[in-house]
Formats: structure tokens, sequence, C-alpha cells
């Protein structure tokens, strides 16, 4: 999310089922593109409006700690 912010995002979603880590975030993390939702990003991204993303970036650790479970992870 930082990395897109800094190359010129005008709105970064970060969606994590943790709280601890959005808290974190939102605590280190500031800029007015930097949004944070506490949610399944699963169910989340399939109750999207009909809204077009540029980008997004799945970073799965808690579904894949190792390259052996990435598979499964995608």
């Amino acid at each position: 999310g930082l990395a897109c912010a800094a190359a010129g995002a005008k709105e970064v979603v970060n969606v994590d089922a943790a709280q601890p880590s959005l808290d974190f975030g939102r605590r280190y993390h500031k800029g007015a593109a930097m949004k944070w939702e506490c949610a399944d990003v699963f169910p989340w991204i399939d109750a999207l409006p009909a809204r077009e993303y540029d980008l997004i970036i799945a970073d799965p650790p808690s579904m894949a700690s190792n390259k052996t479970q990435a598979l499964k992870a995608l």
C-alpha cells in the first residue's frame, strides 16, 4: 500500500481480517490515499460494487507461509 501511495495512487484500500494489523498501519502509515477495511478479503472482493481497480496486490502470508503452499493459496 505504501509503495502504491508513493507512486501516486489516489486511493489505497488496505484489507485485512486482523484489526491489530490495520491499527498498526493506520498509526504508522498515514496518508490521504490510505483507507482501512477489516474484512476477510474473499467475501469483501465478492461484495464489491461494479468498481474498477487499477491494481490489486494480494499478500497472503497466513495462507502460504512457504512456497510449497503457494499453489493452494492461489
